[in-house]
Order: C-alpha cells, then structure tokens, then sequence
C-alpha cells in the first residue's frame, strides 16, 4: 500500500525498484544519481524514506557518496550526520537557480568524482526533477559530456521521466542555455547593469469585464525592488506599454512577475533573466531576441507563451491567447538624462507589493492584496 502512494505521488518519474528498494530515484549516469528528498516522519511515508534512502546508499556506495541539496526551504533539511558527505546549493522551487550557483556545483561536483572513480554524486531538490534538472545538465555541459544545451535536456529527460519532462519551466531552461553559452563560448562571467526602461505586453488576457487592471513587480536576485502602480486596460486594446517610474539600474539575476486583477488578483505569469547574457544576446534555443538600435545599445528581450512561466501551462488558450508575447527594453546605462512614463516611483519599502505569494505550480502559498488606489485608465 505505501509503495502505492508513493509511486502516486512520483508520478511519472522513473524508479529504482531493485533488490527490494522502491525508491523516487534515478541513475543519469553511473556516478550520477537524482532522487527525491530524502523525508521522515509523515512525509516519509509518500515520499522516499530517509532511513531507506541512508540503507540504500550505505549498501551501494558505502563512502563514496555525496548528497547535494538544493531545497532553500526551511522543513526541507536534514541531520547531515546521517549522511557521511553533504553540500548545499539551494534555490527556491519553481524558480531559475542564482546564476553564479551554478558554476561552483558543477565543480564541486567534478571534484568529489574526480577523486574515485567509485564515487558517486547524489543531487536532489523537494520532487528531485527541475531544480535537480537544471544542475545535473549544467554539470554534463561543464565536463563537457555533452555540447550541445538541448540533447542534453533531452537525455536527462529520458533518464529521469517517463515522459520526457524533466527540466519543464521556462526559466530553469533558460538558464541552462545561459550556462551552456558560458561553456561553450568561453565567456567570462561578469555584473552588467542594464536599464529597464519598459515591458510590453502584446495579446492582453482575456476578461469579461470592460477592462482588467496589470501591474508588474521587479525583483533582483530573491530581493523585491519595484512594484509598478495598477494601470486599468481596456478590454479591446491589442498591446499594453508598462512603464517604470524611471528606468531601473538592474544588475544579474532578476525576475518579474506580471499580475491581473479584475474580481481577484492572479499572477498571470513570471520568467527570469541574466543582465550578463541580455548584453550577449544570448539565445534560449527558442525566440528570445535582442537588437541595437540608434547611437546607443537597446536590448529588446522578446518572450512567447511557452518561453514563460506559469503561462506556458496554459494549452488551450484560455487565458491569454496563443501569440501572447512579453517584450522587456533594456538600455545600457549612461549619464543621460531619462524620461519616465510616471512622475512618482512606488517601490518596495512604500508597501507598494502587489502580490507575496509563489503560487506556479501549487496552492502552498497565498499571499496577501495591497491596493494601490485609482488606476490609470489607458
């Protein structure tokens, strides 16, 4: 009954069920191994057991096993002396990994196999799927086990599911890419500050109402540093120009949520981005695209659906429709003057937030209304 629930609860994910294990588990390689976290108590009994996954790698791979986890929530610990190697990488679930996270994995990784050939990497996250996705490809790409950023997706894909969606949102993937163009371009990785100076928005959601309100919060790194005002959009405009402001000094990782109200507030959707790999026009394999206009650099990043968060699951269109599309305006900073859409500046420390909860995949979260007063009608 209990491998039941737990085989319920993996979903589609392949299984180690050998030698009388049943474990949420998988071999990427010999020496590389993703798993789901390693739980107890009540959770212990759906997800892998901690005391059966500590069996499972004593009996296998006694002292020459490293566990690597990458959870950044709090419940989502252990005792590490159970275990006789552990490091950890965290990020936030359903969200791309701090880009400069990456590499210093990737060689830890690289060393602790390095030193044994018996030796074998164990990487896991809460579902051990996307975050753990996101790392062990990079890493195939750091040791240059595979070129190429998309067959390597696609064998981690086949080696963990048995669907093929390993790495799915967006982001994540995204950053994969980044990685991969770091690798194999040689790149130096280094903070470039860009200018965000406008989003829009083309093929608006759809609304019953004779209007719908938009605004959009800014983030650096896990840090929230802008929430615009709710402008009011009317319901047969094609296109919406968001405005900060004035332009915003961003620099490195950076996410922006996009939220609708109308008789609740939903976050429609949300994507990271990397200022570094704006400025190299790096591609995501997909439609991402930048351009130089005028004297001065401008970097126009265009995102379809499936390229964005959250959004992408929407399949059948019943959200946004199919060509629905986000461009971001980019400039690179200079000492000239700005002339912003808006003369006053609504950020954070103003209690201006327009949403706090995580809400991608789950309903773990929900966060609390902040009004704005009277919007804007456009």
């Amino acid at each position: 009954m209990t491998d039941k629930i737990k085989e319920l609860v993996s979903k589609k994910k392949r299984r180690f069920k050998q030698d009388g294990y049943n474990l949420d588990l998988a071999y990427i390689k010999p020496n590389i191994v993703a798993m789901g976290f390693p739980a107890n108590n009540l959770e212990g009994f759906y997800r892998n057991n901690i005391e059966d996954v500590h069996k499972f790698f004593e009996e296998k791979h006694a002292n020459h096993y490293k566990i690597y986890n990458l959870c950044k929530e709090r419940q989502r610990t252990y005792d590490n002396k159970r275990f006789p190697k552990v490091a950890h990488y965290p990020f936030e679930d359903h969200n791309a990994p701090p880009f400069q996270l990456i590499k210093p994995f990737c060689e830890d990784v690289a060393n602790f196999l390095a030193e044994d050939e018996e030796n074998v990497a164990v990487i896991h996250c809460k579902a051990g799927k996307g975050r753990t996705g996101v790392m062990i490809v990079s890493y195939l790409l750091h040791e240059g086990i595979y070129e190429t950023v998309q067959p390597a997706l696609q064998f981690y894909g086949e080696a963990r599911t048995f669907d093929m969606k390993g790495v799915t949102i967006p982001s994540q993937r995204r950053y994969v890419y980044y990685y991969g163009d770091l690798v194999m371009r040689g790149l130096k990785y280094e903070a470039k500050t860009l200018l965000l100076t406008k989003i829009k928005l083309i093929k608006l959601p759809y609304t019953q109402a004779g209007s719908l309100s938009i605004t959009f919060s800014l983030s650096i790194g896990y840090v929230k540093s802008y929430s615009s005002p709710y402008e009011q959009v009317r319901r047969d405009l094609d296109s919406k120009d968001l405005f900060p402001a004035k332009p915003i000094p961003v620099c490195g990782d950076m996410k922006i949520e996009i939220f609708t109200k109308q008789l609740t507030k939903e976050r429609l959707c949300q994507f990271w981005l990397n200022t570094f790999f704006i400025a190299q026009r790096t591609k995501t394999g997909e439609d991402e695209d930048c351009a130089i206009f005028g004297e001065e650099k401008q970097y126009i990043v265009s995102l379809s659906k499936p390229e964005t968060d959250k959004i992408n699951k929407d399949k059948k269109h019943k959200i946004v429709p199919r060509d629905f599309k986000i461009e971001m305006y980019f400039e690179e900073c200079s000492n000239k003057p700005h002339h912003s859409a808006s003369t006053s500046e609504h950020d954070i420390s103003q209690d201006s937030d327009p949403e706090t909860d995580t809400d991608l995949d789950s309903d773990d979260e929900n966060g609390a209304e902040h009004e704005r007063g009277e919007p804007t009608i456009v």
